[in-house]
């Protein structure tokens, strides 16, 4: 009997020991999570923080653009207007504006402060699913299920010019730093860089296997990042658009962030993890916390904290070591 007891206190033990182990382990693979924003009823699609970050924007399949305060968390607005998925949500670099598209066909302009709705442009009758200011802050581009990349002027509101190039959906858009060249990543069909003062088709580039997520430039425009399921990250030198190769470590991604100083990655993965990465591929830290997809992720613009969007409809702010 004095056996019994013995091993049954052994075999307590070592489940509380096993209990406690895998406790911590969670911890740790959570990482520093600072706070869940919870204001979606569906997939949250795209994130984004302002160039002062104080304000945070968050998209989803609700049809809503929520805008946060990044200072309180608290919700400043829903921004409604789109009927059906909001793909897509960025900041003007220049002016307090905030942009987003969806399966509506229309990019809506959004005051970055306060939510109020400021204009609506009736770009196309298919879903647009990605959106890019140029540096300058002068012209915004979408571009989706039509295969075509539309590009519109901020100031007077009105249609420049439709660049025709890619045979299936239009993924990714991105600029360079001199606000001229426009990148865009087609669902299979590779990069197309643009002159966007006159419309003609630069170059073209095929990127490897795996459907592109997005695309996204350092802050100083030298270098292009690929999130791409098929193939992980891949970055691409913009001075002479030459392919990098793909970043060790980066799995099947789909969002990608450069941090402010262009050093770290952030990624986003199928698996529900998000990371940070180094340029060389190192694994700095990785966090969980999403049930599903982690979808969308963005650096905070002092490089301290980050935020990551995923299918169980909440925006999630990580602390970066």
């Amino acid at each position: 009997m004095a056996n019994h007891s013995k091993w049954t206190l052994v075999l307590v033990s070592s489940v509380g020991l096993f209990v406690l182990l895998i406790a911590v382990w969670w911890i740790t693979q959570r990482g520093d999570e600072l706070v869940t924003l919870r204001g979606h009823r569906g997939v949250v699609r795209s994130v984004a923080f302002n160039n002062e970050g104080n304000r945070i924007a968050s998209a989803g399949d609700d049809g809503l653009v929520c805008l946060w305060d990044a200072t309180t968390h608290g919700l400043v607005r829903e921004c409604r207007g789109h009927s059906g998925r909001v793909y897509s949500v960025v900041f003007s670099p220049v002016e307090p504006i905030l942009a987003s598209a969806g399966h509506d066909g229309t990019i809506r302009l959004w005051d970055a402060t306060s939510g109020t709705e400021l204009g609506v442009f009736n770009v196309s009758a298919k879903p647009l699913e990605c959106l890019a200011f140029s540096p300058d802050g002068t012209l915004i581009v979408g571009a989706g299920v039509d295969r075509l990349v539309h590009l519109w002027s901020v100031k007077s509101a009105k249609a420049l010019r439709d660049l025709s190039g890619h045979a299936k959906h239009v993924h990714g858009l991105a600029f360079a730093a001199d606000s001229r060249t426009l990148i865009s990543a087609g669902e299979t069909d590779g990069l197309k860089f643009w002159d966007v003062s006159n419309g003609s088709m630069i170059a073209r580039a095929e990127v490897g296997h795996g459907h592109i997520h997005q695309l996204k430039t350092t802050p100083v425009g030298q270098r292009l990042a690929l999130a791409i399921t098929g193939s992980g990250v891949r970055l691409w030198s913009l001075t002479d658009r030459k392919d990098l190769g793909p970043v060790p470590g980066s799995g099947m991604a789909w969002s990608v962030d450069f941090s402010p100083d262009s050093q770290m990655l952030a990624t986003a993965h199928e698996d529900g993890s998000v990371k940070i990465l180094s340029m060389s591929g190192e694994t700095i830290k990785r966090f969980r916390g999403h049930k599903g997809t982690a979808t969308s992720v963005a650096f905070a613009p002092d490089a301290r904290t980050i935020i990551s969007g995923g299918a169980d409809g909440t925006v999630k702010r990580w602390s970066v070591p």
